[in-house]
C-alpha cells in the first residue's frame, strides 16, 4: 500500500522512543527519513563524544547529529508524560510528515491513513491502551492489512480508488477500469510446494546468487513446470476477479502498438489484459481519450528573496508572540489566595495561632461588614476557627474582637452612611517602560464619602517596638498602592489608614 514507507518509519521512530537507551534503535531512527544521516555522519557523531541514546539529550555539541537525538530527546519526554495519541501529533507537527504524505502520490490515501491512525490511538486510550506498545501494535496493524484506505477528505464523492487485484477480492463499484495494459511479469519458479493427502508439505527451493544458481533440488525440472502452471492458473484467477467487479461498466485498456519493422502487421498485444481482446471486438466498444497534458506544480510569482523574507518575517512575529505584552503584578501578593498565603507574618507561631488566626480576623470582619451580628456571627466565627484549625477559645475571642472592632471610630466612619466595602478587589492597567503592567489586590476596607475614598487596611500582627517599626513602611507602601489605584480609576482622592487588630493575648 502506497503508504507503507510513512508508517514503517514512524515505526523505527517509535521504537527508539519506546526502548531510549538502545543505541541500535535510535540509529536506525537517526538513519531513516526524519533525519536522513549516513553512516559517515554518524560516525564523525560518535568520535565527537555523542552516546546514541535519547534519555538524556546531548552535551557539548551542536552538530545536526546532537540536535536531531535532542528532538528525539523532546519526543521521549512527551511519551513519559502523554499518551500515544499526543506524541504521535507532536511527531506530525514536528516533522511535517502529514504534508509529506499529502504531497506524494495518492496522498490523499497516505495523508488519511496518519489521521486515522491518530484518532485510534486517541479512541484506545480511552479505554487504557495508551502506552508505545499499543502504538505500535497498531501501526503493524494498519502494515498488515489488505486495505488502508482512509481518505484525508472522506466527504468527496468524485474520489477514484485505486488498488491491485488482490485488494479488489469481494468488492464491487458501479464503473471499473482495468488500467496498465503491461505484459505480465515473468519470473521463473524459485519455490514448489507438494501437499500430500496426510497435509505434510514438501518441495524443493532453488538457492540463486544474482543469475548465478547455486543449488537446486534433483527433478527442479519437472517441479517449475508444476509451479508455472499453477501461476498461469492464478494468473487466470486474477483476471477473473477483474472482469467481474464492476456493476454497470468495465473499461479495460489497451495499447496501440506500433507496426513491425520487418512486417506490414501490427505487433500482437500481448498486455496482462490481451485474453478479453476478442469479447471487446465483439461487444466492447471503443472509448477515445483525448491527451491532456498534466497540470503540474502551481508556480508562485514571488522570488526567493521574497519568500525568505516572509518566513523571516513570520519567525519574528511567532518569537514576538512569546513574550508577554503585559506584566502582572500585585499589591504585596494581594490576589486573594496569594495574599491569604502570604499572612504568615502576622502573627508569631509562639502564641499558637500564626497565619491561621490573621485569616480567621480578616473573614470575621468581612462577614460584620456584611451585616453579621449576634447568634449568626458567634455561629459563623465558630464555623471559621473550625475551618481554619483553631480552637473553640479562639472562635469565642473572634467574636469579642469583632463586637470591640464595631464599637471603635474607624468602624463608625466606614459604615455610617452604608457604602462601606470589605474585601474589595481592584485592578488597573498603566503603561511600564517596556510592556504594560496589570496591578492588582484585595483592599480590606474602603468607603466614599463626601468625594474621597477612605482606606482601611487590618493588620493582626503581634510584633511590637522595633519589629513592628520594620514592618510598618511596607505597610505604608501597600496602602498607598491602593490610593493609587482608586485614585486612578475613580478619579476621587483617597487617603488610608492602617489598624491593628490584635487578640487578648496578642502583646
Amino acid at each position: 500500500m502506497p503508504q507503507e514507507d510513512e508508517l514503517t518509519e514512524l515505526l523505527v521512530v517509535l521504537r527508539a522512543i519506546a526502548d531510549p537507551d538502545n543505541s541500535i534503535a535510535v540509529v536506525a531512527a537517526l538513519e531513516g527519513m526524519f533525519f536522513g544521516f549516513g553512516p559517515a555522519d554518524l560516525y564523525d557523531a560518535r568520535v565527537a563524544g555523542l552516546r546514541f541514546r535519547v534519555t538524556h539529550p546531548p552535551d557539548g555539541s551542536d552538530s545536526a547529529v546532537a540536535q536531531s537525538l535532542h528532538q528525539l530527546h523532546e519526543w521521549w519526554k512527551v511519551s513519559q508524560r502523554q499518551a500515544a495519541d499526543v506524541l504521535l501529533e507532536r511527531i506530525l507537527a514536528d516533522t511535517g510528515l502529514l504534508y509529506f504524505a499529502a504531497s506524494q502520490t495518492l496522498g490523499d490515501a497516505r495523508a488519511g491513513v496518519l489521521l486515522r491512525l491518530v484518532d485510534m490511538l486517541r479512541d484506545a486510550a480511552m479505554s487504557g491502551a495508551s502506552g508505545m506498545n499499543d502504538a505500535m501494535n497498531r501501526i503493524e496493524l494498519l502494515l498488515t492489512q489488505d486495505s488502508g484506505d482512509a481518505p484525508l477528505r472522506p466527504g468527496r464523492t468524485d474520489a477514484v480508488r485505486v488498488m491491485n487485484l488482490h485488494k479488489a477480492k469481494g468488492l464491487e463499484a458501479k464503473v471499473v477500469i482495468l488500467a496498465a495494459p503491461v505484459p505480465p511479469s515473468d519470473f521463473p519458479p524459485k519455490v514448489h510446494i507438494t501437499r500430500g493427502e496426510s497435509g505434510l508439505a514438501s518441495g524443493g527451493l532453488v538457492v540463486s546468487s544474482r543469475d548465478s544458481t547455486v543449488a537446486q533440488p534433483t527433478g527442479w525440472a519437472a517441479m517449475a513446470d508444476v509451479e508455472r502452471r499453477f501461476e498461469d492458473a492464478e494468473r487466470e484467477r486474477l483476471r477473473y476477479v477483474a472482469a467481474t467487479r464492476a456493476m454497470s461498466e468495465l473499461v479495460i485498456a489497451r495499447c496501440e502498438y506500433p507496426k513491425l519493422k520487418t512486417s506490414t502487421e501490427d505487433r500482437p498485444d500481448t498486455s496482462v489484459w490481451s485474453p478479453f481482446g476478442e469479447v471487446l471486438a465483439s461487444i466492447g466498444g471503443q472509448v477515445v481519450m483525448q491527451p491532456t497534458a498534466a497540470p503540474g506544480r502551481r508556480v508562485t510569482d514571488r522570488t526567493v528573496a521574497n519568500v525568505t523574507e516572509a518566513i523571516s518575517a513570520a519567525a519574528l512575529r511567532v518569537e514576538r508572540a512569546r513574550d508577554s505584552s503585559i506584566r502582572r503584578r500585585t499589591v504585596t501578593e494581594s490576589a486573594r489566595e496569594q495574599r491569604e498565603a502570604a499572612r504568615a507574618y502576622d502573627l508569631p507561631i509562639d502564641n499558637g495561632r500564626g497565619a491561621a488566626w490573621g485569616r480567621a480576623v480578616h473573614r470575621c470582619i468581612e462577614a460584620a461588614g456584611c451585616g453579621r451580628t449576634g447568634a449568626s456571627l458567634r455561629a459563623f466565627a465558630a464555623a471559621i476557627a473550625a475551618d481554619e484549625g483553631l480552637s473553640g477559645h479562639h472562635a469565642t475571642e473572634l467574636e469579642t474582637l469583632i463586637v470591640d472592632l464595631r464599637q471603635s471610630d474607624v468602624w463608625k466612619r466606614l459604615t455610617h452612611d452604608g457604602s462601606a466595602r470589605f474585601e474589595l478587589p481592584v485592578m488597573h492597567v498603566a503603561e511600564g517602560e517596556t510592556v504594560r503592567v496589570l496591578t492588582e489586590g484585595v483592599i480590606d476596607a474602603a468607603t466614599l464619602t463626601d468625594g474621597e475614598w477612605l482606606v482601611v487596611d487590618w493588620k493582626t500582627d503581634a510584633a511590637g517596638g522595633d519589629a513592628w517599626a520594620k514592618r510598618k513602611p511596607r505597610y505604608d507602601r501597600q496602602v498607598g498602592a491602593y490610593e493609587e489605584i482608586l485614585t486612578a480609576l475613580s478619579q476621587y482622592p483617597a487617603t488610608s489608614e492602617i489598624h491593628r487588630v490584635r487578640g487578648s493575648d496578642a502583646e
